[in-house]
């Protein structure tokens, strides 16, 4: 009988995020025969640090200060990261949700959207993650010909996540509306909701919000419940022991960090909103986001609006480059990556849930779309989705 490896769990349990990234560390093992997982609780400053007496065989953790990173290179064990934190040395491999890949997904949503302007609220001043996130946004929304106006935080506002209220408020008086902002987290997202509504600043209309992580609890609290990328954090734990199980058994460690794609965005009332010009297109687009996932048809949509499908056509070639049959295809795709990530469904279940008459159909489709059969992005780890076509 194979001995159970015993493993450190360095990772908070006080956010969704963490924890579902724990679930996902926690079927690996259970696949594999099981591991015996220390999970040492948080230190005042919110690290998780390895129990001084403790003896193992592996860590994963998210390295979140040079206190941590040398406490685990002094044990010379395999050890993995699992954050956008910038504390990991090149010694210790990561695994983690792939920044621009975030940051290509919420462009790419907000701007079919038909947005004016656009914001970005990062980070508080006092996390060293990276900038790669915003600089991506940056970059998709200059190639479309629009800027990112970004809120700077301040360092004297600790207990709001950076926040300063007034500061704030003059900054969301003054970026142009209609607005799209994407925020860090859905406490800074629940913050920034609870300021538009006092300030009669209406959300999703005059300024949608769009969280990159979630937390329900947080969304929950917000007047609005808040949308997010939905960056699979179970993919991310269960590639992120699929690696350390590996330099266990002395396979070298990868030079450059495992990225792990977002799935789609997590719609919900505060981007429900679009901020087309067109008022036929505006109508089309709400349409097609509400009912795509019930067999929509091009032929509902002309229906429902009053136009002929020639002028729907044309309306969406102009403004999103792509007709309107591959957008609803996507926006089907869309929950069927969902789905096939969150859940075990079978394909005619999915099928049945997205809008697909046949599950054939479906698989056709996806395949098309990403380039993998439904079953093995189902087991992939990252994916990168091809444009959308018309």
């Amino acid at each position: 009988m194979n001995k159970s490896l015993s493993i450190a769990l360095l990772v908070k349990t006080d956010a969704d995020w963490h924890r579902s990234l724990i679930l996902g560390v926690a079927q690996y093992a259970e696949d594999v025969g099981g591991w015996n997982f220390t999970v040492p609780p948080a230190d005042g400053n919110g690290d998780v640090a390895l129990p001084t007496d403790w003896q193992g065989d592996g860590i994963i953790g998210r390295i979140t200060s040079e206190r941590v990173e040398t406490a685990i290179l002094s044990t010379n064990l395999p050890c993995v990261n699992v954050s956008w934190l910038t504390f990991a040395s090149p010694e210790i491999p990561s695994v983690y949700s792939d920044e621009r890949g975030c940051a290509r997904l919420a462009a790419q949503f907000l701007l079919e959207k038909q947005y004016d302007h656009y914001g970005y609220i990062g980070f508080p001043p006092w996390l060293p993650y990276s900038h790669a996130l915003e600089e991506s946004l940056r970059e998709q929304y200059q190639c479309r010909g629009f800027q990112l106006d970004s809120f700077e935080l301040s360092h004297d506002a600790q207990q709001n996540c950076g926040i300063d209220s007034q500061r704030l408020k003059e900054w969301l008086e003054q970026i142009g509306k209609p607005a799209a902002i994407v925020v860090w987290s859905s406490a800074m997202g629940q913050i920034v909701t609870q300021q538009c509504l006092k300030w009669g600043i209406d959300v999703p209309h005059a300024i949608a919000i769009l969280c990159v992580e979630h937390d329900p609890l947080w969304s929950s609290l917000a007047p609005i419940p808040l949308s997010n990328i939905d960056q699979d954090p179970w993919r991310v734990g269960f590639s992120a022991a699929k690696l350390l199980h590996s330099m266990i058994k002395g396979n070298p460690a990868p030079v450059e960090p495992i990225l792990i794609d977002p799935i789609s965005i997590v719609q919900r009332r505060s981007t429900e909103a679009s901020a087309a010009k067109d008022p036929v297109l505006d109508l089309a687009l709400k349409f097609i986001y509400l009912n795509a996932k019930n067999g929509l048809t091009v032929k509902d949509v002309v229906d429902h609006i009053a136009i002929s499908r020639r002028g729907l056509e044309a309306k969406f070639k102009h403004e999103l480059n792509c007709s309107p049959a591959a957008f609803i295809r996507r926006i089907q795709l869309q929950s069927v990556a969902r789905l096939l990530r969150t859940t075990e469904l079978n394909i005619s279940a999915i099928a049945g849930r997205t809008g697909f008459a046949y599950p054939e159909v479906l698989m056709r489709s996806f395949k098309r779309e990403f380039g993998l059969t439904p079953m093995q992005f189902r087991g992939a780890g990252s994916l990168t989705s091809k444009p959308v076509r018309g």
